[in-house]
Formats: C-alpha cells, sequence, structure tokens
C-alpha cells in the first residue's frame, strides 16, 4: 500500500481535476443533480495532504474565532498514511457547545465554505470546492462526544492496522472503477457495510486500555 512520494498537488490542480470530471459527465450524461461520476476520484496517498491540512486548519481556526475549540485533528482517510483516498481533508474542530454561532456561519462562508447543517449527531458539517469531490471538509464536533472519539478512533485504528487499510483501499478502488458513472450515493451506499463494521471494531479497540496493534 505504501508508494514512492511524488510531488504534491496545488489546489488549483485539485479543482481543475474535479471540474474535468464533471465536465466529461456532464457531456456523456452521467450527472444527475449535483452527483458526479467516481471517475479517477480514487487517489494515491499524496504525501502533500497532512501540509493542506495544516494550512487550512489555521484559516478554519480564524473564521471560528467566536468558538471554544478544545482541539483540531485531522481525519478520514487522507490522514493515514500511504492510504488511497479522494482528495478531500477532512478536519475535524472540537468545541464545546453546539450549533455553531451565527458569526462563525459567515466567517465560514466567507472564506468559501458552505454549512450543510449537523449531518451526524454532534457534527456540524461545512465543504468548500467543487460538488465532489469537495477539497476541504469541516467537521464542527461536540468534543468527547461519541461523533469526535469516532473520528479520531478510526483513524488510529488504520494507521496501526494495515492489512485493515489494505482492505479497506482494496474495497474503495472496487467500488470506484464498479460505479463510475453512476451517482455518488451508490458508491457511498455500498461501502457503507464495511465502514459500519470497522468503526465498530476501531471503537471497541480505542476504548480498549490494553490497546496496541491487536
Amino acid at each position: 500500500m505504501l508508494r514512492p512520494q511524488r510531488r504534491c498537488s496545488g489546489e488549483s490542480t485539485l479543482a481543475h481535476t474535479s471540474n474535468l470530471h464533471l465536465a466529461r459527465a456532464t457531456q456523456s450524461g452521467a450527472v444527475v443533480g449535483f452527483y458526479s461520476p467516481l471517475v479517477g476520484v480514487i487517489q494515491d496517498y499524496d504525501p502533500c495532504w497532512p501540509d493542506r491540512y495544516e494550512a487550512e486548519r489555521d484559516r478554519v481556526l480564524i473564521a471560528l474565532q467566536q468558538e471554544t475549540v478544545v482541539e483540531t485533528q485531522h481525519v478520514g482517510s487522507t490522514a493515514v498514511p500511504g492510504l488511497a483516498a479522494k482528495p478531500t481533508i477532512d478536519i475535524a474542530v472540537g468545541v464545546q457547545r453546539l450549533p455553531p454561532d451565527p458569526a462563525s456561519l459567515r466567517e465560514m462562508a466567507r472564506i468559501g465554505y458552505e454549512y450543510k447543517g449537523q449531518a451526524w449527531p454532534d457534527d456540524c458539517f461545512f465543504r468548500r470546492g467543487p460538488d465532489y469531490p469537495a477539497l476541504f471538509a469541516v467537521h464542527v464536533v461536540r468534543h468527547g462526544s461519541d461523533r469526535w472519539s469516532n473520528l479520531v478512533a478510526i483513524r488510529e485504528y488504520l494507521r496501526t492496522h494495515p492489512d485493515e487499510a489494505a482492505r479497506y483501499e482494496s474495497l474503495k478502488r472496487r467500488l470506484a472503477e464498479q460505479y463510475e458513472g453512476h451517482e455518488v450515493e451508490s458508491y457511498a451506499k455500498h461501502k457503507a457495510p464495511f465502514v459500519e463494521e470497522m468503526i465498530v471494531r476501531a471503537s471497541h479497540w480505542w476504548r480498549d486500555p490494553l490497546r496496541g496493534d491487536h
């Protein structure tokens, strides 16, 4: 699963790639509503993803000055070294209370984020970039909640269980190829059972005081 490092992709290049996929899908009649196909979305691990997280995190924290932020974390597949992923950087911002202050919503909109509401319990979701894949996804999460623990747990589980990470990557690549040209929901629906089972395993492992790489 680990691959040689390659040159980092700039944000403009990522946006151009997403728009190119969308244009091709429109020409083929594959786009329905706001969804674009999965052509080329799963990419080899890019070693610049952590740098992109850090740079965008700083912008987001300025926009969220009205919130009582406890900590931030790079989560999702782009936070797992060596793991192929769609090139969306997931940023988890742990806060003491929800929902976000109206001033925070205005500031996030000012820096280009669309507020999608509470997509999961204790998780208010923002996105920036093309329809799919987004460039960045920001999860403003109640710190200490099950949602916060699960986001961190699954990242750490994949980082320390390379066999699980390899299985996950294999599934993502197979589904992306199988559902190329279909709505994003088709890919997500068929990935969901594996992810839900992995979240359970990761959560149990994370809560085990004697956890290791087992």
